[in-house]
């Protein structure tokens, strides 16, 4: 099984969600940075976990879900960025480690 690398999975959904920001990147940055990290983290959390029998599948999804509408709610509160482009953000983000985090948990939880 392959190991999240929460550095990784972080800094490809910072370039995902960059092309999506565009000119309102340099307001975002920062924000998108630590939710990455967060969510990221979180994700290696999860592999951890099941790998010790701690979290079930459903517990696993339920936390990505809630990490997702974080970072959703995050961009809204910035000034100028709407839900619409906040989800696209997250969106494009998720895309972009969807297929390796899931693999490395061996669950669909993203």
């Amino acid at each position: 099984m392959t190991t999240i690398n929460v550095n990784d999975v972080a800094r490809q959904m910072l370039v995902a969600a960059e092309g999506v920001f565009g000119e309102k990147w340099p307001e975002a940055k920062n924000f998108a940075t630590s939710e990455s990290k967060t969510f990221a983290q979180s994700m290696a959390d999860i592999q951890t976990w099941k790998g010790l029998h701690q979290i079930t599948e459903e517990q696993a999804r339920a936390l990505s879900r809630l990490h997702q509408r974080s970072m959703k709610m995050v961009f809204t509160a910035l000034e100028g960025i709407s839900l619409a482009m906040a989800e696209k953000a997250v969106n494009g983000a998720l895309d972009a480690v969807r297929r390796a985090i899931n693999t490395a948990i061996g669950w669909r939880v993203v």
